[in-house]
């Protein structure tokens, strides 16, 4: 119904080009991370496995995730 793309908007790089808050960040991965999502998921959603990637790989520049 659209939430994994919801997430990713909210996860993604604002407008004036910075990341959401740390805080959030940390909380909303937490609960990703005990969600069932499945690959079908992540393929309709547009942008939430990008987001993660980004965050897992560094390149969101928040060393604390």
């Amino acid at each position: 119904m659209g939430g994994c793309s919801v997430l990713g908007d909210w996860l993604d790089m604002l407008p004036d080009g910075t990341y959401p808050n740390i805080t959030i960040v940390q909380e909303m991965l937490h609960c990703i991370d005990s969600l069932l999502i499945s690959s079908d998921d992540l393929t309709r959603s547009n942008n939430l496995g990008r987001v993660i990637k980004q965050y897992a790989n560094g390149n969101a520049e928040i060393t604390q995730v």
